[in-house]
């Protein structure tokens, strides 16, 4: 066997181990945070814009000012257009993979914890009390550094169910919809392995 086929059949199986190592879960969670990244420069623009108009406002201003606060707000439409269709990419991509936790959770609770547990396999092996904070990385260490109480949830805050209920159910509506997350979760990934 010569050098070129010996090459030809490594990158054959290179390419192969690459298609075959790829995951949804990973397009996932770049789509989530290319939203975080996306929301963050929304709310700078806008707080330029405001800026920028307060600046102007009763002042003598010439076509140039008011053509410059008119492409930073179309900017801002158009990066608002973007967020929405990479959020229903995003959803698309979370009913395919982890549908019974997005049916759960929602699309972007759902990304999110995809996101922080590093991938819908490690989300699956997860116990439901981890999921529960997960998220809530800074308050944990605060609890361990400090004595502080420990965080009642992470993520899952955004749910409806617990960021509406009293702030004294939140910790067990918390700690059950955590123990339905990790079945569901645990659901999805062994659906995606089995035959």
């Amino acid at each position: 066997m010569g050098f070129t086929q010996l090459r030809s059949r490594l990158l054959a199986t290179a390419e192969r181990a690459i298609r075959e190592s790829f995951s949804k879960d990973e397009i996932i969670i770049e789509a989530v945070n290319g939203i975080s990244d996306i929301d963050k420069a929304i709310n700078l623009l806008d707080e330029r814009i405001a800026s920028w108009k307060s600046i102007l406002s009763g002042a003598k201003i010439s076509n140039s000012d008011i053509g410059i606060t008119h492409q930073f707000e179309e900017t801002l439409t158009n990066l608002a257009s973007y967020r929405k269709n990479v959020t229903a990419y995003m959803t698309k991509l979370c009913e395919e993979i982890a549908p019974k936790t997005t049916a759960l959770a929602g699309a972007v609770i759902t990304a999110r914890l995809i996101a922080a547990a590093g991938g819908l396999r490690r989300l699956a092996f997860l116990p439901a009390s981890t999921i529960q904070v997960l998220g809530a990385r800074e308050a944990v260490l605060r609890h361990v550094k400090t004595g502080e109480k420990s965080p009642k949830h992470g993520i899952i805050f955004a749910h409806p169910s617990i960021n509406k209920a009293l702030r004294t159910d939140r910790g067990k509506r918390a700690r059950a919809l955590a123990s339905k997350l990790a079945v569901a979760a645990r659901m999805d990934y062994f659906r995606q392995r089995s035959p």
